[in-house]
């Protein structure tokens, strides 16, 4: 006899929806590293026109207002970005709570499981000493 769990089907897809919910958290994890870097480099690009700005002088109107213009475009991206990472947190901590879940329930199924071996086991066991008890006595009974 082989122990066969009835809801193995079951045990199978909470641990690929596990698996999933870790992808999907990875890939939010990635993102908000590649919007730091983004921030940084921006941080690093406004820091360098602001230092320029200061230490050149403006030969016209013109060149004033590009330089502002491009300056603005570059907070308007910054403050679009902190946006984008505060929305994307909100995201990683619903994944996280989602992941944390779906990691419980495969946790729950494994240990179902596992009792329901070991019940399979024990009763297998029971027989086998059963099976073997009843040998013995009918040996005992025809000497």
């Amino acid at each position: 006899m082989k122990f066969k769990f009835k809801l193995e089907s079951l045990h199978k897809y909470k641990k690929q929806l596990v698996d999933v919910e870790r992808q999907k958290f990875a890939s939010l994890l990635k993102r908000i590293g590649e919007i730091n870097h983004e921030i940084e480099a921006l941080d690093v690009e406004i820091d360098m026109q602001l230092q320029e700005h200061s230490g050149v002088t403006i030969h016209g109107v013109q060149e004033l207002k590009q330089k502002e213009s491009y300056l603005r475009a570059r907070h308007l991206r910054r403050s679009e970005l902190d946006q984008e990472k505060k929305s994307l947190e909100q995201q990683i901590m619903e994944q996280k709570m989602k992941l944390q879940q779906a990691h419980k329930d495969s946790e729950m199924m494994e240990k179902s499981r596992e009792k329901a071996s070991t019940l399979f086991q024990e009763n297998l066991q029971k027989n086998t000493e059963k099976f073997l008890n009843e040998q013995s006595i009918q040996r005992f009974q025809r000497v």
